[in-house]
């Protein structure tokens, strides 16, 4: 029990750390690789890790995190999509749109203006 108990510990403080890590450079070009180096494991492991913690894939979480952080700029501040788009760690603000809109049902230009 003791070990399994310390193997749950560990992996919590990996995904921990990863999410910290992750949330502070979110706005950066981002890649699994780098976090799970960041974090001292296995590209491969870390990726099967934060899905069975977090119940969703890298790549989602950090998507998710991008764009509620877009809203949070487009409701608060008057700075342009393409701003905003390349202040959350995206470079193509079309892209940018496309997955914005994929997540939230609206485009950066509805949301801001609804």
């Amino acid at each position: 029990d003791d070990i399994n108990n310390n193997r749950e510990k560990e992996m919590d403080s990996i995904i921990i750390g990863a999410k910290k890590y992750i949330k502070d450079n979110y706005n950066k070009d981002l890649s699994l690789e780098e976090v799970a180096h960041n974090m001292a494991v296995s590209p491969y492991y870390f990726s099967k890790l934060f899905k069975k913690k977090t119940g969703e894939n890298f790549i989602d979480y950090v998507t998710k995190l991008r764009i509620k952080k877009a809203q949070g700029l487009l409701r608060e501040t008057g700075k342009s999509i393409k701003m905003i788009a390349h202040g959350v760690g995206y470079n193509d603000p079309n892209y940018f749109s496309r997955v914005f809109k994929k997540i939230t049902g609206m485009s950066p230009r509805e949301f801001k203006s609804s």
